[in-house]
């Protein structure tokens, strides 16, 4: 959906910098940023926001963008999941709904002793993304939990298949759990009570 691509393009006209550059090496133009309604491949997005995090010198942009982020922009994969009555049905929803709309991540919502949102892409390497995409969909994922509940639900931990090489303080403290870097899986696992 673009969702971040869009949100970082207007952290960086925000901050002066020249987008053209940016989109272009990442295979992007001004008018697909610019319609809200035109799909933006994952590899493109993953790109972009590895080069705009680096543009703005900020090494937690893809989080940063989710948790500062209007949920809403999310379309109607955030409405159908906010139309359901219990969380399980709203992230039964949103693993449906995603895997119609976005062609590049799947989304697995499953039980295995403890409540897990496992995320992975579909034909792109996930070791493209360093870093920025992930965290931009999990911390996203976090957020519509705790709106759906009303509640500051934690998760018990946070597995990232990327390296960190500096553990961000900032995202434990979001989270309320440690987070796994160089993990097998990306994943978000709460406890059973979810």
């Amino acid at each position: 959906m673009g969702v971040a691509t869009r949100l970082a393009a207007r952290r960086l006209r925000e901050e002066g910098i020249r987008l053209e550059p940016l989109l272009r090496n990442a295979g992007l133009s001004i008018g697909q940023i610019d319609e809200q309604d035109t799909p933006i491949r994952v590899a493109s997005q993953i790109k972009f926001l590895e080069l705009a995090a680096g543009a703005l010198q900020d090494q937690l942009l893809g989080f940063r963008l989710a948790r500062d982020g209007d949920l809403r922009l999310m379309g109607l994969l955030y409405y159908t999941a906010a139309s359901s009555e219990t969380l399980g049905d709203a992230l039964a929803r949103a693993q449906r709904y995603s895997s119609i709309v976005n062609a590049g991540i799947v989304l697995r919502c499953f039980r295995s002793g403890a409540f897990t949102i496992g995320l992975r892409y579909v034909g792109v390497s996930r070791h493209s993304d360093r870093k920025h995409n992930m965290e931009f969909l999990v911390t996203v994922l976090i957020r519509v939990c705790r709106v759906l509940t009303d509640r500051r639900l934690s998760p018990t931990t946070v597995r990232f298949i990327h390296r960190d090489l500096d553990k961000s303080s900032e995202m434990e403290k979001f989270f309320g759990c440690a987070i796994e870097f160089g993990a097998e899986t990306d994943e978000i696992v709460f406890q059973d009570t979810v």
